[in-house]
């Protein structure tokens, strides 16, 4: 897998241009950054990854192989997003949630439900409707979730917002043990979720 990155802009309506004439190319088994102030477009830049909206301007292909590419329309099975403003299906059990996710998108290397909700640190928690978790708990569980998928692509947008110190050394390890032969890329303005990144492309 290959993301192609070729000369995108995007503005909304008649409003100014959030960023232009970015050209990059993302590989698997890096990890990139996104960087950039509140407003510089960074989550718009991942929105644009996903598909969820499309370019002003250029192109975003993913490649299969150098001469095969995905089409837009199927770019969803190659990707996990996870984000504190990403929901979740409130009520549903925090199991349910995670079986249905299994359904949905499946588990790197066949990792059980109940093995994701270990090391989610949400045992415990089987039980809960996930509307009565903690933001801090939700984050967690979204970040396993996405860490833990059988994607080949994992978009993180703030990854460690509401996480404690602990959960975020928690994620840093995760991420570490889970990111090979993936593309991850990380948008944030917080200097410590690039530990891990490879190469920042910044908006600033």
């Amino acid at each position: 897998m290959h993301i192609h990155v070729e000369n995108i802009a995007k503005k909304f309506s008649s409003q100014h241009y959030i960023f232009r004439n970015l050209n990059f190319d993302l590989y698997k088994n890096h990890v990139y950054g996104i960087s950039g102030a509140n407003g510089a477009g960074k989550t718009t830049l991942l929105s644009l990854l996903s598909g969820n909206q499309i370019p002003t301007k250029g192109k975003i292909e993913y490649l299969l192989t150098s001469d095969k590419v995905v089409p837009n329309l199927l770019w969803y099975k190659y990707f996990t997003y996870a984000a504190p403003y990403a929901d979740l299906y409130e009520y549903l059990t925090v199991f349910e949630m995670t079986k249905f996710f299994k359904q949905m998108k499946g588990f790197a290397n066949h990792i059980s439900v109940n093995d994701v909700l270990e090391i989610a640190m949400l045992s415990d928690k089987s039980t809960e409707f996930t509307k009565n978790l903690s933001s801090g708990m939700k984050q967690r569980f979204k970040l396993a979730l996405t860490i833990m998928s059988n994607s080949e692509v994992l978009l993180l947008d703030e990854p460690t917002t509401n996480l404690d110190l602990k959960t975020q050394d928690w994620f840093k390890k995760l991420l570490e043990k889970w990111k090979a032969n993936r593309i991850v890329v990380i948008a944030s303005n917080d200097p410590q979720d690039f530990e891990l990144t490879d190469s920042i492309i910044s908006l600033n």
